[in-house]
């Protein structure tokens, strides 16, 4: 097992950057990880499951968003705030797309990647944004979208639009690090101004490669109705719904145990089945 820790820029910032992969100059589908809002690539359980793909044959990338909010020093605190006040989607997107754009063209990994087989896997709104660059990027030849968002619109009109207008930020606890995280009024502006691109609703009929949604029974963030809404205006997707389980199928930060979570498991085995096929 090869594990690399890299710094992309993008966006005006480094992104932190994990690779995994198991070393045999054979070509490997690429997979890249996209964690959700308030998350970070090591949140949890999510190394082990980087780490799982990898022995699973893939080339594993993982990265912290340029605005989630940690720093390279700090991956795993949110310790710039103005950053994730300063969040969007525009950003997020072109972040993706940065990521994209170092792997496939870093020499160092070419004998270790099939460029021809380029997936997404995203959490949550990592998931919304994975889908959002398929239907953009042509590369893009499977996405893989656990307990994924299915709307942009709704979380942009959460807040009272005159009152965010004018105070120029909102603010969302953070329960568990008790944090009051701001908001900027810009991820509205920002929404409406590139709407075209953001509108996951809007786009979805183009997203043409094969999808697996992956959602709990139980999620408490991200509701079974909004997924499958989603998810029926995609021709080439498929849901899969796992009873019990919640938003992180049982995942939880930080994470001490051994063994992953029953829930973890079976969404494993569905995306490994999706994955291979």
């Amino acid at each position: 097992m090869k594990e690399l820790s890299l710094l992309i820029h993008s966006s005006g910032k480094q992104m932190a950057t994990n690779i995994h992969f198991v070393s045999s100059q054979q070509p490997k589908p690429i997979l890249i990880f996209s964690h959700g809002f308030k998350g970070f690539k090591d949140w949890g359980n999510f190394p082990q499951l980087a780490k799982r793909f990898a022995n699973e044959g893939f080339f594993v990338v993982a990265f912290n968003y340029s605005h989630n909010g940690t720093t390279p020093d700090k991956q795993t605190d949110f310790v710039d705030l103005d950053a994730f006040g300063n969040n969007n989607y525009s950003i997020q997107l072109d972040d993706l797309g940065a990521i994209i754009d170092f792997i496939l063209n870093e020499n160092t990994f070419a004998d270790e990647i099939d460029s021809g087989q380029l997936y997404l896997w995203g959490h949550s709104m990592g998931g919304g944004i994975s889908l959002l660059k398929a239907a953009e990027d042509a590369r893009v030849k499977k996405v893989l979208a656990w307990a994924s968002v299915g709307d942009f619109e709704k979380r942009v009109t959460a807040f009272n639009e005159e009152h965010w207008r004018k105070e120029g930020v909102e603010y969302i606890l953070n329960a568990r690090t008790k944090q009051q995280l701001p908001q900027y009024y810009q991820l509205y502006t920002d929404f409406y101004a590139n709407r075209h691109r953001l509108d996951l609703l809007a786009n979805a009929q183009q997203v043409n490669v094969p999808v697996q949604f992956i959602h709990g029974s139980n999620d408490e963030a991200v509701s079974l109705s909004e997924v499958e809404l989603l998810q029926n205006r995609m021709p080439a997707s498929d849901l899969k719904i796992i009873e019990g389980a919640n938003h992180t199928f049982g995942g939880k930060h930080p994470w001490t145990d051994k063994q992953l979570p029953e829930h973890t498991k079976e969404a494993i085995e569905i995306s490994l089945r999706f994955l291979k096929s």
